[in-house]
């Protein structure tokens, strides 16, 4: 069976390659996906999967109102799966060569202001326990530009105070260090400081967590997703913001004020270069911007 493919598939992603029980979801999400497009056409049988199987597939996406961009993912998850096959000998051929990667147009990232960003931060009132952690929260997000499941999967001991960095694990597994500088030591050690209020009932397995929800838990990504709406709405016209915004707000400041492209890689954990080259545009859409409100003749 097609299916039972997956098991192994799924095994080699998490112990071979490395990958987080999120991404391992991700690409199972999209595996399973093209299994009931198979299933629905008749084929049980992987060696019978060609490459205008693999097209139809993308193209009954496609007719679906799925975007490039998801189907570019969808193309590279069976890449991966065809790839591995191919090297246990289950197939013959990988179907996925000569298929080309959907094109599709980037979109330069949102981002907040400086005025936007820091007026948030300031308005918090930190008089209960929760605002304090939820100020902690949006603090480190700007102050690091981690992504929201390093943030949730943080633990006390990955904070630094002595050399003002915290310990991530990123994608991959692959770990990074990332400064928060003397600003992201306040306000952690603040948060720190009430933070025993929130492990209720003595020892729980989460009390390594850095974070913790207000049942003592570590908190969900969907709980600092709401934190972060909330915290955001009122200085953004009412419109929602996720954490990823906030990532794409610390890249977009440490640009414009011309910070070197590779060390804003490595802050972000980029792999490629590429990836952290879209922030160039963005810092040159802002000095094009400031170029034509300013010059008499622009």
């Amino acid at each position: 069976m097609i299916k039972d493919l997956a098991k192994k598939f799924k095994k080699f992603l998490k112990i071979e390659r490395g990958y987080t029980d999120f991404t391992v979801n991700s690409y199972m999400t999209d595996l399973f996906q093209f299994f009931n497009y198979l299933d629905n056409n008749g084929i049980n049988n992987i060696n019978d999967v060609n490459k205008d199987i693999i097209r139809g597939f993308l193209e009954n996406l496609y007719n679906n109102g799925i975007s490039n961009k998801t189907l570019r993912r969808k193309l590279s998850c069976l890449r991966t799966f065809f790839k591995y096959l191919r090297r246990e000998n289950i197939i013959y051929g990988n179907p996925t060569y000569t298929v080309p990667l959907p094109r599709f147009h980037k979109k330069l990232p949102k981002f907040l202001t400086v005025n936007q960003i820091f007026n948030a931060i300031d308005n918090i009132k930190c008089e209960k326990t929760l605002d304090i952690r939820n100020k902690a929260i949006l603090e480190l997000f700007y102050l690091s530009g981690i992504r929201l499941r390093e943030l949730v999967y943080l633990n006390i001991e990955n904070v630094d105070f002595y050399n003002l960095t915290i310990k991530v694990k990123g994608k991959g597994a692959k770990e990074r260090i990332v400064p928060i500088g003397f600003r992201g030591k306040r306000v952690l050690k603040k948060y720190l400081n009430v933070r025993g209020k929130l492990l209720k009932g003595g020892f729980s397995e989460d009390s390594r967590a850095l974070f913790l929800s207000k049942s003592g838990r570590r908190i969900l990504p969907r709980d600092v997703q709401r934190i972060i709406e909330k915290l955001l709405m009122q200085f953004v016209g009412g419109e929602k913001i996720s954490p990823h915004v906030l990532r794409h707000t610390f890249a977009t400041h440490l640009m414009n004020e011309g910070a070197d492209l590779r060390a804003v890689k490595d802050l972000l954990g980029h792999e490629s270069l590429s990836s952290t080259q879209i922030y160039s545009h963005v810092s040159i859409e802002a000095l094009k911007k400031a170029y034509k409100q300013a010059h008499p003749r622009a």
